[in-house]
């Protein structure tokens, strides 16, 4: 009888630990929904899959450093929120996501400490204020310094800016031009589409939001015909907000994602955050984007 009771008092102990030790309601079981959504977002069809082989095989590809990323874009690239502060703090992505992207983002050059490849952050290769012209000027010289063996390139906001934007043609020319330097060199391009606000900078005689658009429209065009993939930020930051909430909730100003501190809950303060945050946070919608199509590019393209 005695042994019973030890048995029956042990089961319960071990029963209400587990209860009590479940975490709250979270992203894992919040969020499935949502990365769907994000997934959803991204412009990786089949009929690419060959086309990025071709580029991975050809002998300028030899000597670039598979899965190493490159970082080329303007001030919202130039920063350790997106992707670094990924790779720095594992847990927290992983509560965030209900996915571990930490083996990825390792594939990708997190953690690199040799210059110039220093992680995710600090490189010479994109910065404020830049635009396409910028891209073009560093391409070959990014491409020699890093070796890459893909490159994701977020630029526009800046070419579509006030008096000095330039207009949808000659977008179109300056991608074109960084498309055929990535190619040529072996390294893979992927692109993301771009977004500000509906009232940045609405200086005559271009409004910077509505030729955002047009740009939009010639990242479509280009990846359909160079066959490469794109991530749709712009899309995913409207149709998670199609009342035009995206303005203010996505961007912490005209042209710059928003991004939000965890929030702490659950067992000894473990970061639990919660499926608002990550919909009210724009950097890591797009870290997840990215994540999500390296993804994708390590098992189809450089398996």
């Amino acid at each position: 009888m005695n042994c019973k009771r030890v048995i029956n008092y042990f089961f319960a102990v071990i029963l209400c630990c587990l209860t009590f030790t479940t975490l709250p309601t979270n992203v894992v079981d919040k969020n499935s929904d949502l990365i769907e959504i994000i997934k959803s977002h991204i412009h990786f069809t089949l009929d690419m899959i060959e086309s990025l082989k071709t580029i991975r095989n050809s002998a300028a590809a030899s000597d670039k450093t598979v899965g190493l990323m490159g970082q080329w874009g303007d001030s919202n690239t130039n920063t350790a929120i997106f992707i670094e502060a990924w790779y720095n703090t594992p847990l927290n992505h992983t509560a965030y996501t209900g996915f571990n992207y930490w083996p990825i983002l390792s594939w990708m050059g997190g953690g690199r400490t040799s210059m110039p490849n220093e992680g995710f952050k600090n490189s010479p290769y994109n910065g404020s204020g830049w635009g396409t012209n910028s891209i073009i000027n560093m391409a070959q010289e990014a491409i020699d310094a890093q070796k890459p063996s893909w490159v994701h390139l977020n630029i526009g906001t800046n070419d579509a800016a006030g008096l000095n934007a330039i207009n949808a043609a000659t977008y179109e020319v300056r991608l074109r031009s960084i498309l055929d330097i990535t190619i040529e060199n072996g390294v893979i391009p992927t692109l993301s589409t771009i977004i500000c606000r509906e009232s940045a900078i609405p200086q005559k005689p271009y409004r910077r939001f509505d030729r955002t658009i047009e740009f939009n429209n010639v990242i479509k065009k280009l990846s359909s015909e160079y066959k490469i993939p794109y991530i749709d930020l712009a899309g995913l930051f409207t149709d998670l907000y199609p009342d035009g909430g995206w303005n203010t909730i996505l961007l912490r100003d005209d042209i710059h994602y928003s991004y939000a501190q965890p929030k702490t809950g659950g067992n000894n303060g473990a970061a639990i955050r919660k499926e608002a945050d990550l919909r009210m946070n724009g950097y890591e919608l797009w870290n997840v984007l990215v994540a999500e199509l390296a993804l994708r590019l390590k098992e189809q393209v450089f398996r």
